[in-house]
């Protein structure tokens, strides 16, 4: 059985950098890259190799340094350094073994967002993408050169926020953004300019 780890061992290497829930599991990644993960494991979402639930946080055996993670629908997403997804449980597609960890070549990662088979990835370039973890097929959604330094979330509520050096060389290209990922015009946006 993995052993399981407290705050104090999830910080010993490094300070928290990313926490997030799911719905019936949670993520904590922190500075050195390691990445802990606890809760249902029903669909093999905390990569144990095994549907074994964990009640405390279970380090991600991996040889890999990750750079950002997304927890969502029996799924685990995560960005390596040099340039992979790790897809767990349910992202690992319905045709492949869940319990199996899926690597896919992507680089330049820098948050992914992901609901249900749907993934979000906004890359250090300032490029966002949609990608299928049922399909494996990745679409660019949006190229922007205009001082994008921000992440598009597609959770459920379709809240988007977008860091920008200027709000107006932004904004247009977050609605058409917004436009293409959802299929549906913006209602609302919040813009933080830095």
């Amino acid at each position: 059985m993995p052993k399981s780890y407290a705050i104090s061992h999830i910080t010993a290497n490094g300070h928290i950098v990313s926490l997030q829930c799911a719905s019936f599991h949670v993520g904590i990644l922190n500075s050195a890259g390691e990445l802990f993960l606890g809760g249902d494991n029903d669909s093999g979402n905390l990569g144990t190799g095994n549907s074994v639930k964990y009640h405390g946080m279970k380090k991600l055996v991996s040889p890999h340094f990750f750079t950002c993670f997304s927890v969502f629908s029996d799924s685990t997403v995560a960005a390596t350094k040099d340039g992979q997804l790790l897809l767990l449980g349910n992202a690992a597609g319905s045709s492949r073994d869940k319990f199996v960890h899926t690597l896919i070549p992507f680089p330049r990662v820098c948050q992914l967002s992901g609901l249900r088979l749907r993934l979000m990835i906004s890359t250090e370039d300032g490029q966002v993408f949609r990608y299928s973890t049922e399909t494996g097929v990745k679409e660019l959604v949006c190229d922007v050169d205009t001082g994008y330094r921000g992440l598009v979330s597609c959770r459920s509520s379709s809240t988007l926020v977008c860091l920008a050096e200027k709000e107006d060389s932004i904004l247009n290209n977050f609605h058409l953004l917004f436009k293409s990922i959802y299929r549906r015009e913006l209602q609302d946006v919040t813009i933080i300019t830095q």
